[in-house]
């Protein structure tokens, strides 16, 4: 196992909600961690490894709107 991937995704409102995607795959909701300030959100995936690999986006969705916040 590796060590934990911490990606992380500043919105543009405390009100909308972040949505993360793997290689276009929704991930689960208890996979984001809520940090310190209101608008910033972190996806953490423990012990990553090879298979964790690809792109991930963070979206950020708002009264019914998603943009694109964050991609690695």
């Amino acid at each position: 196992a590796g060590t934990d991937l911490v990606l992380t995704c500043r919105l543009g409102s405390n009100l909308a909600r972040a949505l993360w995607t793997f290689e276009g795959r929704a991930l689960a909701a208890e996979q984001v961690l809520v940090l310190g300030e209101a608008r910033l959100r972190a996806l953490v995936v423990p012990g990553a490894g090879a298979q964790h690999s690809g792109t991930y986006r963070c979206l950020a969705e708002e009264q019914g709107a998603r943009l694109p916040a964050q991609e690695y």
